[in-house]
This record gives C-alpha cells, sequence and structure tokens, in this order.
C-alpha cells in the first residue's frame, strides 16, 4: 500500500493534480522545498547531534498524518526498517532519510508516494497529505536484539560471533547435536514486537543449509531433548529481501525444543 512502482497516464494526471494541490495549500506562507521525487520537506526542528536512519536500521518515529482539509487521519507511535519495501508508505521512507534523531519535519505527500489510489482508513483513494514526523530513534539489527533481551530480562547462555543469541530453558548437560544430523524440531518463530510468524515442527539436518542459518546453528548447539531461545539478526535470517510474511532486515524470536 503506498509503494507504487510505476504509473499509467490517469494516475500520471493525479499526479499533476497532487502538486498543484499542495503548492497551493502551502502557497506563500510554508517555505517547504519540492524533492526530486515529488513530496515536498520542511525540516521544522533540527538537532545536529542527532544520528541518521541509515539502511537496514528499525527506525522509530511519531508521525500525524492530515488531509490537506485539515482532517486528521493518523496519530502514532510507529517503528520499521529504514527503505524496505511495503514497510511504509515511500513518502515516509524517504523524509525520515532527511533528519536526525531528534529532529521534526513537515512531509507534503502526493498519493504515489503516499496511500496509493484506493481508500485506505480514513484516506481517500488519490489523496496528498500532510505528515508531521519526529524521528525518536534509529537502532541496528544487534542494537534491537540486546533492547529485547534487556527487557524481556533473558538470561543470555551464549551470543556468537554472528550475534546468534541463545538462551537455553533446559538444564541438560548432554553433548550439543553438531552438524550433519537430522532432527525434529517444535518451534515457534516470533518478530521482536511479539507478533507470531508461524509455529510448527520441522525436519532439520544441521549444516545443509534446509533452513535458515541461524536456526540452523541454533539447533546444532543444542543437545537432544533441548530447548531454548534463538534471537538472531536477518543477516543469519531472511536478509534484506525478507519473505512473505516477514519484513527484511527484520531480527527474529524461536523458541525451540529438539524432540
Amino acid at each position: 500500500t503506498g509503494c507504487m512502482k510505476s504509473v499509467d497516464n490517469e494516475d500520471q494526471d493525479k499526479i499533476e493534480e497532487n502538486d498543484i494541490e499542495i503548492r497551493k495549500y502551502l502557497a506563500d506562507s510554508i517555505t517547504a522545498v519540492k524533492q526530486p521525487a515529488g513530496y515536498y520537506f520542511l525540516k521544522r526542528k533540527a538537532n545536529p547531534s542527532g544520528d541518521s536512519a541509515r539502511i537496514g536500521e528499525s527506525a522509530t518515529v511519531v508521525r500525524k498524518a492530515f488531509l490537506l482539509n485539515g482532517t486528521a487521519v493518523l496519530s502514532d507511535t510507529f517503528s520499521f526498517p529504514v527503505w524496505t519495501d511495503y514497510a511504509t508508505i515511500v513518502g515516509l521512507q524517504l523524509g525520515v532519510r532527511q533528519i536526525l534523531t531528534g529532529e521534526k519535519a513537515s512531509l507534503y505527500i502526493p498519493f504515489h508516494l503516499g496511500y496509493g489510489s484506493t481508500t485506505v482508513d480514513k484516506i481517500p483513494g488519490y489523496s496528498p497529505i500532510r505528515m508531521e514526523i519526529e524521528l525518536l530513534s534509529s537502532l541496528s539489527e544487534p542494537e534491537q536484539i540486546d533492547k529485547y533481551i534487556n527487557e524481556k530480562q533473558i538470561r543470555v547462555t551464549e551470543r556468537t560471533s554472528d550475534n546468534l543469541v541463545i538462551s537455553r530453558l533446559d538444564t541438560l548437560t548432554a553433548a550439543p547435536i553438531g552438524l550433519g544430523k537430522t532432527v525434529n524440531v517444535k518451534y515457534v518463530g516470533r518478530r521482536l514486537d511479539g507478533s507470531k510468524f508461524g509455529e510448527g515442527t520441522v525436519s532439520v539436518m544441521t549444516g545443509s543449509n534446509n533452513t535458515i542459518k541461524g536456526f540452523d546453528l541454533g539447533v546444532q548447539k543444542l543437545p537432544a531433548k533441548g530447548k531454548a531461545l534463538l534471537i538472531f539478526p536477518s543477516t543469519i535470517g531472511y536478509g534484506s529481501a525478507g519473505n512473505s510474511d516477514i519484513l527484511g532486515y527484520t531480527p527474529l524470536v524461536f523458541e525451540v525444543e529438539v524432540l
């Protein structure tokens, strides 16, 4: 929604209409500058000592959106992976890259960089919007994992060089499974926000790449009948592309039990 890749002739006409609407709204009283992509940007509060939102980090913003007639359509605190398709509207992705943490900006976004040609909640199709944003933070995946561990008070049993975190949920002392073994593993998969994306039982041949690397490496380190939390970044998960259920640059949490 809102991540439109191309436009037809009718949509091109609507883009031009949106631009006229935005310029009329801004008139001479607001000094927003049109950006190459087609939205307008105005920094409201500067913080030169802040940090930028880098590609692949999780940006957290306060956002408030309005139709150009002043109708409020959105107000929340929102986190999303920076510059990942379908994580949020393109206009917000572009705008957040122009500010630092602690800074505020106004974005004037045409429909093709916003919520598209169909009605979304309170936003009619083809609507330009004004969005007020403040960048609260932008965290790398290891920083996100550290925050999650601290907030959940998770006891870390082991952390590998590629940021696989293992928290053992058993007291077994048997040898780890290691490479080249086929085992059945019961699992529940979640994102760091707690939302569940999958559960079930899977047959894993360790070291064979028949599952994502973080999951495989974690299972290798457990004994038969072992239980653990496995927490790891997208570099050993679903990468920058993600899959149909998981956005790119998403750290994951698996609760696993080797059966």
